[in-house]
Order: structure tokens, then C-alpha cells, then sequence
């Protein structure tokens, strides 16, 4: 179950958890008591002869559990109630989490939040359980009445860069210095120097008072600097807990069967005779994102048929034979996905953490399902993590270019759910300085592209 910037974004979700608001309605529930007036009239013999009324007694459970939803939200948890200790399963039937130190894990995690003190560092591979085992440590401080601040290390970045444009720090020191701070996916980010001196700022501030805090890692311990290394491995300070993972089958390419034998010979053959279309441009660009190490992403969009998947997977087979690491992806299965994992309490499950960290990525199929303000949010969060830390992508679309490029929501054009989300998207594909284009002609190439060799025997 990883990781708490994408698992915050719940499925079909509004700005507010409308179940937050259904929770406060069923609170109203008729108390046999009162039968639903919430008063009473006070019959002691304190009581004057004009008999007050008194609030029933059940308007105490009521503001009690109102006033935890509220923290909740307050602490920005009210979205992942889900996570709790109570919920997490010890015997490794979720996610992919060897089971046989899950119950220990449990216990640490409980043990720490009775009496936050010094620092926890959670290690462990994707979908083993860091995130909410970390959540579940936040939850109890909420219902034990302790400060505590639940932050995505993709959620510290932007606080952080936010305050160049406010030229306001004030966010940032009071993330510095938070009562007790827990921070979830952290290590692989890329970001510059200003950027990396801030985080470094923040772990030391926090390291030399001995402030509790929570950090769950998304590497080894062992993968960071000196500097990181020796304050995660203090024994004076810090505790560990490891997360192990049980053997699965690694997720393969996912180049669909039709398409593990494209070239691009046979795409470049395919458009030589057409005089209209810059075919030269092509071949260059496709041969810097294979052959440069650190290449622009890739846009390419044309009409249905017109070759985007096959040019597209060509391009991944050129890149398996390099050797490198690669995931071809639909949009629509990346989502359905998504969805099933939120139901087995998995947050975005396996398959999105490898699309946000895989070497190079490929997305198929952009806009070409039903979208939500949920689908084009996830693939923000999707584009916005690998731009950021600079992950080789290629994405295909049905969406002309254009469009794209000057999209407004104030406009006529849709696209995608048409919100600012989708505005969002829009804005990171169209990076001329990341983001190379490649327009395809408007015709069905498909029975060209696959085509069936005569054979003999």
C-alpha cells in the first residue's frame, strides 16, 4: 500500500469526504431518551419549579464524535479513515507483505504512538504495508488528543517551493517545527539544490532537538548520503521497522501480444512515400529518446488506427534491447487497477508505484476512457511525479496536440473531465521544454502495420 499522496485522492471523491458529511448527518440518529429532541427537562430537585432544559446525554457521544471527525480533517486525515491500526492485516493476505513479522510491526508502531519520542524509520519495498502502518500511528494520536502533522514528501516539495512565489516561509517553519511529524514516501525524489538544502534543513533542524518524527522510505537507508544515513541509523535516536516482502511474480513489460514484435522499420516504411508528412522528424526524434540519457518525453496523438500504440511499443522494443527497465500501460487498466486496489485497502497498489518510478514509462490511451475529476487528478499526480524527478515517459492520445497545448477551461474545447486537473495535465504536456511532439497522419495504418506474411509448407 503506497504511498500517501496518491492514497489521499480518494475515487470519485470531492474536495470534501462527502462521507465526513454523511457520518455527521447519522449522528442525529433518534435517541430513545430524548426520542431526537436533544433536550430534556431537568426533574432533579436542584431543578427550579420552572424546569430548564438540559442537554440529553446524547449529545455528548454526538460532540465527542464530531469533534474526532473534525480533527480529522483538521490534521488532513479525514480522507484515509480507513488506515487504521484496527484494519491492518497481520497475515499477509494483503498487498505483498510477508506476513511472518507483521504482528511485531503492529506492536512497534502501537508502542510508539503511546509515547512518541526520538525518531521511527520505516524501510520496506512497495505495497508492504509503510504507509499504513505510518497512518495508523497518526490515528492513534488523533484519538489520544496529540498534535500530530501527516505530510507526502511530494506534499513537502511543494511546500517548499510554494514559498518562493509567497516569499512566506511561515508553512514551512511551522512544518520544521511540527510537535510530532510524520512524513511518508521519501528518497527518490530529484529536486535542486535550493530545494534539497530545504529538506536538509528540515531533518537536521528536527534531528538536533530530538523532535519525534516518522519517516518512511521509499529505498534503502543504505541508497542515501552519508549525511542521511547517519541520522537514520543513530541508535540514540532513531527505531526501525522493516517491512520484508513475500516472493511474487514481477511485473512484466506489459506490451500487449499484437505489439511485442514492432519495429520501426516497419513504421518508418510505413510513412516514406508520404510526401506531407516530415518523416526525417520523426526518425530523429524517436532515435534521441532512445539513444540520449536524458531525453524529452514523448506526446504522440493521431486519430484512432493511426499507428500511436504500434509506434509507441516499437519504440519500448528498441529499449529492451538496450536493456533497460520499461512499462507499457493502458490508461483505462492503470485505473481499473487503481480502483481495485482502494478496494482491498491497498492505496494505489502495485502497478501505479511502478508507473511513477519505472525507468521509462509509456501511457496508452490518454483521455480515451470516461474521465473524473479522480482519473485526470491520478494521472496529474502520475505525469507531476516523473517530470519532476525527471523518469523518461511517452504518452499517447486521441487529442490533437493543439488543443492541448492551448487549453483553458474557460474555453469550448473538452477535454478529458474538463477541470483543473485536466488544466493541470495540459499544462505538463505541454512543456516545450520537456515535451517533444509527434503528430500522425489521419489514416488507419493498422492493416499496413500488421499485415500477415504469406508463408509456404
Amino acid at each position: 500500500m503506497e504511498s500517501l499522496s496518491e492514497i489521499i485522492h480518494r475515487i470519485n471523491k470531492e474536495k470534501f469526504d462527502p462521507n465526513v458529511n454523511h457520518n455527521i448527518e447519522n449522528l442525529d440518529n433518534e435517541c430513545l431518551v430524548c426520542n431526537g429532541a436533544r433536550w430534556i427537562l431537568d426533574d432533579s430537585e436542584e431543578a427550579n419549579t420552572r424546569r430548564n432544559a438540559i442537554p440529553c446525554e446524547c449529545q455528548n457521544e454526538k460532540n465527542h464524535n464530531l469533534d474526532y471527525l473534525l480533527k480529522l480533517r483538521l490534521f488532513g486525515l479525514d480522507k484515509l479513515k480507513e488506515f487504521t491500526f484496527d484494519n491492518f492485516r497481520t497475515d499477509g493476505s494483503v498487498g505483498v507483505s510477508d506476513g511472518r513479522n507483521l504482528s511485531k510491526n503492529l506492536e512497534l508502531a502501537k508502542l510508539y504512538s503511546e509515547d512518541p519520542r526520538g525518531w521511527l524509520i520505516i524501510t520496506g519495498p512497495t505495497g508492504t504495508g509503510k504507509t499504513h502502518i505510518a497512518l495508523g500511528i497518526a490515528h492513534a494520536c488523533v484519538k489520544g488528543n496529540k498534535p500530530v502533522t501527516f505530510k507526502s514528501m511530494q506534499n513537502v516539495i511543494e511546500e517548499i517551493r510554494s514559498t518562493i512565489s509567497s516569499n512566506n516561509e511561515d508553512s514551512y517553519n511551522i512544518l520544521i517545527d511540527s510537535p510530532f511529524l510524520i512524513i511518508d514516501d521519501f528518497g527518490t525524489q530529484i529536486n535542486s539544490n535550493w530545494v534539497e538544502e530545504k529538506i536538509d534543513y528540515l531533518f537536521t533542524y528536527r534531528y538536533n532537538r530530538k523532535l519525534p518524527t516518522v519517516i518512511v522510505l521509499n529505498k534503502s537507508i543504505f541508497d542515501f548520503n552519508d549525511r542521511f544515513q547517519m541520522k537514520f541509523s543513530d541508535p540514540n535516536l532513531v527505531e526501525n521497522i522493516e517491512f520484508k516482502a513475500k516472493n511474487i511474480e514481477v511485473i512484466k513489460s506489459g506490451i500487449e501480444e499484437i505489439h511485442k514484435k514492432s519495429d520501426l522499420k516497419t513504421v518508418f516504411k510505413a510513412y516514406e512515400n508520404d510526401k506531407k508528412f516530415p518523416i526525417k522528424s520523426m526518425i530523429e526524434i524517436t532515435n534521441d529518446f532512445i539513444n540520449k540519457s536524458n531525453p524529452m518525453w514523448l506526446f504522440i496523438y493521431g486519430v484512432q488506427g493511426s499507428g500511436k500504440s504500434y509506434l509507441s511499443s516499437a519504440i519500448a522494443n528498441e529499449l529492451i534491447k538496450k536493456g533497460k527497465e520499461i512499462f507499457f500501460i493502458k490508461v483505462s487498466n492503470l485505473l481499473e487497477n487503481v480502483r481495485n486496489s482502494y478496494t482491498n485497502n491497498q492505496g494505489n497498489g502495485i502497478l501505479y508505484e511502478k508507473c511513477k518510478n519505472i525507468e521509462y514509462l509509456f501511457i496508452d490511451d490518454l483521455w480515451g476512457h470516461s474521465n473524473s475529476n479522480w482519473s485526470d487528478e491520478l494521472i496529474y499526480k502520475l505525469l507531476a511525479h516523473r517530470q519532476d524527478n525527471l523518469k523518461r515517459t511517452v504518452v499517447n492520445s486521441n487529442v490533437d496536440y493543439k488543443n492541448i497545448f492551448g487549453y483553458d477551461t474557460n474555453k469550448s474545447t473538452k477535454i478529458g473531465s474538463d477541470s483543473e486537473f485536466t488544466k493541470w495535465v495540459c499544462s505538463r504536456l505541454s512543456n516545450v521544454e520537456q515535451v517533444n511532439e509527434i503528430q500522425l497522419p489521419p489514416r488507419d495504418l493498422r492493416k499496413h502495420l500488421f499485415k500477415k506474411k504469406n508463408t509456404t509448407g
